[in-house]
């Protein structure tokens, strides 16, 4: 077996690995049988607004916990582009580009997820 059918097997076996390590960190909650990270909502009386910030919730707590494990598998084939680059300055460049985005790419995820939470408690302490 050469050195690269190994890291084609390592790669494929943490593709496999890394989600269902990374799910078992969620602990659900019994009483309502949904993760911790799970937003809260109260729509009382069904009005459009109400209705509405419950679907933005959705949709902004879903793109922002797709985005981050999407963040970290580019950072990782990044790493492994820079690992199989065989010295080559040209590719070696690029998965620098690639890991260097990726992280960017993190850091603006997790100040966005910092923003929605902040704006959404404060809607809520608002009663918006």
């Amino acid at each position: 077996m050469n050195k690269k059918q190994l890291l084609k097997i390592i790669f494929i076996i943490a593709l496999i690995a890394l989600p269902a390590i990374a799910l078992a960190q969620v602990q659900l909650n019994s009483d309502l049988l949904k993760p911790e990270y799970a937003p809260e909502f109260q729509v009382s009386g069904g009005n459009r607004a109400s209705v509405a910030n419950v679907v933005l919730q959705l949709i902004a707590g879903s793109l922002i916990y797709a985005a981050g494990p999407l963040a970290v598998l580019i950072l990782a084939f990044g790493g492994l582009r820079y690992v199989t680059s065989h010295g080559d300055q040209t590719q070696m460049e690029e998965a620098k580009k690639t890991i260097t985005w990726a992280i960017i790419g993190l850091l603006v995820i997790i100040v966005s997820w910092a923003l929605v939470v902040n704006i959404i408690r404060i809607l809520q302490s608002t009663g918006g």
